[in-house]
């Protein structure tokens, strides 16, 4: 084994534990049932199956074209659409009725009825307690790990292979739907709790523990998501966890990335990062009804600061709807600048909020001459970081700074800062109720299926075709696990426009080191014609139409090099996101054809030649094909 190179090492160990367990696999029981450990509720109206070769939802939530180096496998030819092979939807107007109109649009119809603090809905997973209450601290910055992952991959190989011949029982000691399976002499386990994820675990030694989480609702897939507490441990042992049921086929915890950590005893040092010996690698379970489609296996070894202690886990900071709620009350008497009224009612009967921040108080010839700026939110609900982005943005938009008066009596903004509320409370990964992507529903949302969906969109149709209004940026917040920095997709554009989509992600970089303008892409896939920023993008012709993406692990570029991302990052980065509207107010021409020349250059630069790519192929279920990204 040593005499191989490590890149060949543990692709022999996938093998290896691939034949042994279709040989073995009669006389054993896998942990993980066929189609995960899924739960399912009752619809009052069902929703529509979901497309047979529709392929993001097979491939989760890969992003265009990352980089040949985000992943071990080669990536696949992605199939790129340009402007005139878009089949582009004709701008028509809303379909928002007088009741819709005078709660999405108060800048135009008065003194409204606004929101007040509700209570939020949790319909599936049984839930015992309130959402930890976390002390949020500043820290100095966490440095990624620096671990040989292919020996230590290698070595966890020849454990699991050694559990496996030797038939290793594992003891069930936590099951979210039973608790009478806590072991006094065990660990004790907690996630009944608002965004809380965690559905199984077993004990396989003294301080070895396998956890099994979540599927999303009404799927039997997206299992990135976790959240969990851990009591009744000892601080002299060394505990060795194993999440066996991750799906994605490479992620960031192989390159620097470790969980996120938080002791009660310790509740000052706040979040952190903690453990070593940290891997992530294809594990013997199948997936999907298959032999040849396995989970993978998240690594880590820890050691507890104290005795006795309560400690939580979770990949990013969390931010529950409730912390929301919390945040947004703190705004409630800033009535000359913010309207708080509800974007629509989610299918799981909670609020969605909607926020319109601009100076009131003016006259409606000088309120007619401002553009419009649409943020949204936490579509994806295990994307936590997108919240604390939008924190920053609500902060700096709804402070005392001279720039943000200058931004609100230029723009009407419309920011919704939890896009899927009910996918967030339940601990879901990707989806809400309805087991669909909703950022995969812009092209026809239905208004009952996908509500908040339907209703953003038709906000924007409304501003665009009803009003007749420039929509100055369109911005929809995500986090992304393969991938370092905070960087933006666009939509590319042809012509007298070419390059004018890049300006404000150039400008972004200049006003933020943590942005990547260089791992910025604006190519558009074929599978991503349904999301929010191409169909903002292109259909309704708004040229600023991004996504922003925040990475789970850290930063290789910048002051901030070989840093985890915290939440100071993920809250300026918000903030100066709005600095730059204050220069793009009205460019000059100087700066921007100085921004053409600039990515022109960058475009004409040679590019190193790249590997030979693979022929993409059709997946099917239950099949494993290239990775390109989170």
């Amino acid at each position: 084994m040593e005499r191989l190179p490590r890149s060949c090492r543990g692709e022999l160990m996938n093998h290896m534990c691939g034949v042994i367990w279709k040989v073995a696999g009669v006389h054993m029981k896998s942990l993980i049932p066929k189609g995960g450990l899924h739960y399912k509720m009752v619809l009052q109206e069902e929703p529509p199956p979901a497309p047979v070769h529709e392929e993001e939802e097979e491939e989760d939530d890969l992003d265009d074209d990352d980089p040949p180096e985000a992943s071990e496998d080669v990536p696949p030819d992605l199939d790129y659409v340009s402007d005139n092979e878009l089949d582009l939807q004709p701008l028509h107007s809303s379909k928002l009725d007088r009741q819709d109109l005078l709660r999405l649009f108060p800048e135009w119809n008065g003194e409204v009825a606004e929101v007040e603090d509700h209570a939020i809905h949790i319909q599936v997973k049984r839930v015992e307690e309130a959402p930890p209450h976390h002390l949020w601290r500043s820290r100095e910055k966490e440095r990624l790990h620096q671990e040989d992952t292919d020996t230590l991959i290698c070595q966890i190989m020849m454990q699991d292979l050694t559990h496996i011949l030797a038939g290793t029982p594992a003891r069930l000691v936590y099951d979210a739907l039973d608790p009478a399976h806590r072991h006094p002499h065990s660990l004790h386990f907690h996630s009944a709790w608002e965004s809380g994820n965690l559905r199984r675990v077993y004990q396989v030694s003294e301080t070895e523990y396998l956890f099994v989480t979540w599927v999303d609702v009404n799927c039997d897939s997206h299992t990135q998501w976790y959240y969990f507490g851990v009591s009744n441990m000892r601080k002299d042992l060394t505990y060795h966890f194993r999440m066996i049921n991750m799906e994605k086929p490479s992620s960031e915890y192989n390159q620097g990335m470790r969980p996120l950590f938080y002791s009660e005893k310790n509740s000052e040092e706040g979040w952190h990062r903690i453990g070593d010996q940290v891997c992530y690698y294809r594990n013997q379970y199948p997936r999907h009804h298959s032999i040849d489609d396995h989970y993978y296996t998240l690594s880590f070894n820890l050691s507890f600061p104290h005795d006795h202690d309560r400690c939580y886990f979770a990949p990013s900071y969390p931010y529950t709807a409730t912390l929301l709620k919390s945040h947004l009350s703190g705004f409630s008497g800033l009535r000359d600048r913010l309207r708080r009224t509800v974007l629509c009612s989610t299918v799981g009967g909670n609020l969605c909020d909607l926020l319109t921040v601009t100076e009131w108080g003016c006259s409606s010839e000088e309120l007619e001459r401002r553009k419009y700026v649409v943020m949204t939110s936490r579509v994806h609900p295990g994307e936590s970081q997108a919240s604390w982005m939008m924190k920053g943005v609500m902060d700096y938009l709804l402070g005392d700074s001279p720039e943000a008066g200058v931004l609100r009596s230029h723009y009407i903004f419309k920011l919704v800062p939890m896009l899927n509320m009910d996918g967030v409370v339940e601990g879901n990964h990707r989806c809400g109720l309805t087991g669909v992507d909703l950022n995969r529903q812009w092209l026809n949302p239905d208004r009952q299926v996908h509500p908040t969906i339907y209703y953003a969109k038709h906000l924007l149709l409304h501003i665009r075709s009803n009003l007749g209004k420039e929509v100055a940026l369109f911005c929809d917040l995500h986090g992304h696990f393969r991938k370092k920095n905070i960087f933006m997709f666009g939509c590319q554009r042809s012509g007298v426009d070419k390059f004018k989509e890049r300006i404000f992600p150039y400008l972004l970089s200049q006003a933020d080191p943590n942005f990547s303008f260089e791992s910025s892409s604006y190519k558009i896939p074929k599978s991503k014609r349904s999301c929010g920023r191409v169909v903002v993008g292109k259909d309704m012709a708004v040229t600023n139409s991004y996504t922003m993406e925040a990475s789970f692990s850290g930063m290789d570029i910048g002051p901030n090099r070989g840093n985890h991302m915290d939440t100071t990052t993920l809250e300026n980065v918000g903030k100066h996101l709005c600095q730059v509207l204050v220069h793009y107010l009205e460019p000059s021409q100087g700066m921007i054809q100085q921004t053409h020349a600039l990515v022109k250059m960058q475009e004409d630069a040679p590019k190193e030649e790249a590997a030979p790519s693979k022929k993409k192929t059709k997946k099917k279920k239950g099949k494993a094909t290239p990775s390109t990204g989170t």
